[in-house]
């Protein structure tokens, strides 16, 4: 997750350890889809709950290996926190909301700026920032707007009108423009 960092193993455990240190255990149930790349054993999500002395029974790990579709997990909850993903984008068309956490301002959650528009979509960059304040201020207690919906869906579901190649096209462009 961080290999363009100097030291990203340290960086990784720093993102994992401040949405541990986030979520009130009392109010909330965690579910981690790890990423396909990450390792079984070791388990640094599980290794990670022993260190912060949280019971495995507030947590559910789905594994690489888990062939349970993503959105079984995604339909079940309330809030979705990401780094980078289009589960974000599909999230919103769900009706979820969304945190995309970072600890880096140029992470990779920079390019889902788009989304910022969709009051049920946040960004918190930082290692310092109040993530915990973030999940509880403006999402636990807040239902979705269904005016916003709608707009998500307009905005969305224009995808489908065979310019894709011509968006995608788009974004090659931009991105060597950036090199």
């Amino acid at each position: 997750e961080y290999e363009d960092r100097e030291d990203p193993e340290k960086c990784y455990l720093n993102y994992i350890n401040k949405i541990y240190k986030s979520i009130d255990f009392s109010k909330c149930f965690l579910i981690i889809k790890m990423h396909p790349n990450d390792t079984v054993e070791p388990n640094i999500y599980k290794n990670q709950l022993k260190y912060f002395g949280i019971d495995e029974k507030e947590v559910l790990i789905i594994e690489p290996n888990n062939t349970t579709n993503v959105y079984d997990y995604v339909n079940i909850s309330d809030l979705i926190i990401s780094r980078s993903s289009t589960i974000m984008e599909e999230s919103l068309l769900l009706k979820k909301k969304i945190i995309a956490f970072d600890l880096f301002e140029d992470g990779p959650s920079k390019y889902y700026d788009h989304l910022k528009e969709y009051p049920s979509y946040r960004t918190v960059i930082g290692n310092n920032v109040d993530l915990a304040k973030e999940i509880e201020m403006n999402f636990v207690n807040d239902s979705f707007n269904e005016d916003d919906y709608s707009k998500i869906v307009e905005d969305f579901t224009y995808k489908l009108d065979n310019g894709s190649s011509q968006r995608i096209l788009n974004v090659f462009k931009h991105l060597s423009e950036k090199k």
